[in-house]
């Protein structure tokens, strides 16, 4: 199964059929779990794990467990309340189902390989694809929403999702749906050259959200004075002391 190529087509196929951002968050993260699991065709995961990582309750993962089940994107077997579910990811297209075993044998280091190589030759050449940043009342809870919200929707370009895999496997979503935004509000036009500067910058300087980016552009951090800054007060002081006894 290739990570990148289902996530285009999930994005797809949102379009036609819409799900909460909590389930779409679900979908994502059970795709991430199976590709750090190697891509086994049945893979555990515990309710406590998901909804941490959804930030939701018990009920309400069921709940959207559910909603995918019945839509078809997933398969689930409940193995007791004391042990963690079983889940299958049911690929998109013919195409995608026929290669899932051949694919399940690549070896994740060749994938971050292939990753690497895309970052490092194409992604240099890429031209920036760019559009005007839109406004919500509401805070976007998903990639695909944030990603809809700054480039005025479509689907995401593969080497957008290949910059954003390392991202989202090393720091999070939550992380990246950040970056995104804060390219959306920086005031120049959202494009991918600008989301990676932006995520330089705040790895660089130890920034994980757009409150924190905020809150280190307004801080002014104290500069102590130098030797010769000093002296110059200090004489400045004594002209203004020696005038003022001057004028008694």
């Amino acid at each position: 199964m290739d990570f990148m190529e289902e996530t285009n087509a999930f994005s797809d196929w949102l379009e036609t059929n819409p799900l909460e951002a909590s389930a779409q968050t679900l979908w994502f993260h059970l795709m991430v779990i199976a590709n750090k699991s190697g891509w086994p065709e049945w893979f555990a995961v515990a309710n406590p794990l998901l909804q941490a990582k959804v930030g939701i309750s018990e009920n309400s993962l069921t709940k959207h467990r559910n909603i995918l089940v019945q839509k078809g994107r997933i398969e689930y077997k409940s193995q007791g309340k004391k042990q963690k579910g079983q889940y299958r990811i049911i690929p998109f297209t013919p195409e995608i189902t026929s290669n899932y075993e051949a694919k399940r044998g690549v070896n994740r280091g060749v994938m971050r390989g292939v990753i690497g190589g895309v970052k490092g030759s194409a992604y240099k050449d890429l031209k920036d694809f760019t559009a005007p940043p839109t406004t919500t009342a509401r805070e976007p809870q998903s990639l695909t929403e944030a990603y809809s919200l700054v480039f005025g929707g479509g689907t995401m370009p593969g080497l957008f999702s290949n910059f954003l895999f390392p991202i989202l496997e090393e720091y999070g979503e939550r992380y990246a749906i950040e970056l995104i935004l804060e390219s959306g509000e920086s005031g120049k036009s959202p494009s991918l050259r600008h989301v990676q500067s932006i995520h330089d910058g705040w790895v660089a300087r130890g920034v994980r959200s757009r409150e924190e980016a905020k809150a280190e552009r307004v801080t002014v951090p104290f500069k102590p004075r130098n030797t010769r800054e000093r002296e110059r007060d200090e004489l400045q002081q004594f002209i203004e002391e020696e005038r003022s006894r001057g004028t008694r």
